[in-house]
């Protein structure tokens, strides 16, 4: 399975800590729980379309680049870290399709960090990295590189394995 994933924490702002703290005493539940509780809430309603076919997601990558794209499909995960259990995003697929040109591109490292942190500022998670899981698909102009007698692509400076015969 493809992905990438998108990993965050707790709440960076008094005003979101808050928010959770009335999730807790709501609904009688613990820290990690409100948290998750929370951040699903906003992944689920974020990655609805609206009028136009965009979502939030969409449109955070059109402000970074200018450019209307259709992106992977997009749920809410958890992560441990440190013994706790995080929330996390998740992009079902390493490509995101221009609009204009339909052209399938890989999303780039930048725009994930982009993402990552724009999702930080507008709703007050902390945002720790990214992280892709599987092969990448090689396009007939890409060039391959053997390392480790594995293909792999060169790309926002890294190299990433593809699948054989992509």
């Amino acid at each position: 399975m493809v992905k990438i994933e998108l990993f965050y924490g707790w709440p960076t702002t008094p005003e979101r800590e808050e928010n959770i703290e009335e999730w807790i005493y709501d609904c009688d539940i613990n820290l990690e729980t409100a948290v998750i509780l929370k951040f699903k809430s906003l992944v689920n309603s974020l990655s609805r379309k609206n009028e136009a076919s965009d979502n939030y997601f969409e449109l955070v990558v059109t402000s970074i680049t200018g450019a209307q794209v259709d992106l992977p499909k997009i749920s809410m995960g958890t992560h441990r870290h440190k013994g706790f259990v995080l929330p996390k995003i998740v992009m079902h697929g390493f490509y995101l399709v221009d609009r204009e040109s339909n052209q399938r591109e890989l999303i780039d490292n930048t725009l994930l960090d982009g993402i990552g942190l724009e999702f930080e500022r507008d709703f007050a998670f902390d945002y720790h990295s990214y992280k892709r899981v599987g092969k990448a698909q090689a396009r007939k102009n890409d060039i391959i590189y053997n390392l480790r007698n594995k293909p792999h692509i060169y790309h926002s400076g890294e190299f990433l394995e593809v699948q054989k015969g992509g």
